[in-house]
């Protein structure tokens, strides 16, 4: 059996034939942070992370078999973890809202207040306009890869993003007192 250390391929691999938990175990501990913090990113609610985050890896659980590895698993779980994030909000008809994040352990406060301004911002944005610039900005895509992720086409995600870029500097020079 596979240790830890393998890679999320071999991993993904042995658990499609032995279906073992400790291998999917693997997984999550490797993975588990990044789907938090990404499901945290775009549904802006320590509250609704909790929920989300347990309903991807139900997902990923489930779905493991039928992954074909041919793309990256952490490619695929990017993409789950996105899908899950817009079904989730558009199932609860809700916006980016920000008063339920609270400050986290590792951080500062002063770190909290700007990634509260910055989800303040981001709460003027479509989910699906927040999806590209985290893709672009947070997970550093490139614009071909998130048109491949999303479905998109390459012009319009150029495009989008653009927008999104000056509707934040609209809002942000708005808000701003000085």
């Amino acid at each position: 059996m596979l240790g830890k250390d393998a890679s999320d391929e071999d991993l993904v691999l042995s658990f499609q034939k032995t279906q073992s938990e400790k291998i999917f175990e693997y997984l999550y501990d490797r993975h588990a942070s990044f789907v938090y913090r990404k499901s945290l990113l775009l549904t802006g609610s320590e509250a609704d992370v909790q929920d989300l985050t347990q309903e991807i890896w139900v997902k990923v659980y489930f779905g493991l078999n039928n992954f074909r590895l041919e793309s990256k698993f952490s490619h695929w779980l990017n993409r789950i973890t996105i899908n899950s994030c817009i079904n989730y909000l558009k199932r609860r008809d809700k916006l980016f809202f920000t008063e339920d994040i609270e400050e986290s352990a590792n951080g500062s406060f002063s770190e909290m207040n700007h990634i509260l301004d910055v989800t303040k911002l981001l709460s003027r944005l479509s989910i699906q306009v927040k999806v590209l610039l985290t893709l672009k900005y947070v997970d550093e895509f490139s614009y071909e890869a998130i048109s491949e992720l999303t479905g998109i086409g390459v012009s319009a995600v150029k495009m989008r993003i653009a927008r999104a870029k000056k509707e934040l500097i609209k809002y942000s020079s708005a808000t701003d007192p000085k």
